[in-house]
């Protein structure tokens, strides 16, 4: 059924940019089924991990369709803006 669905909207959405936001987890109770992320032209992942004795967020494209994009998680800050990178950081490879 996900499948199905996420066909028709995707399929549908000529000419446009459509996103698709959904919650990764290991809980029984998620919805994640993996079929978003194969039907999907690009997949942006958010996480945050530790950092000494802080937390620090990332973002990390893992796929993006008809395009090279910068490999490897990529340091951000969310504000009242927005999202922005956070400099400096390291880039990735091109793949």
């Amino acid at each position: 059924f996900t499948h199905v669905l996420l066909g028709k909207i995707v399929g549908g959405a000529s000419g446009c940019t459509t996103l698709l936001i959904t919650e990764e987890g290991t809980g029984r109770d998620l919805p994640w089924t993996g079929v978003e992320e194969f039907v999907a032209d690009g997949v942006i992942k958010f996480s945050v991990l530790p950092a000494g004795d802080a937390r620090v967020r990332y973002m990390e494209i893992t796929k993006m369709r008809g395009t090279n994009h910068q490999m490897g998680p990529i340091p951000i800050d969310i504000g009242p803006r927005g999202i922005r990178i956070v400099h400096p950081h390291v880039r990735g490879k091109l793949g």
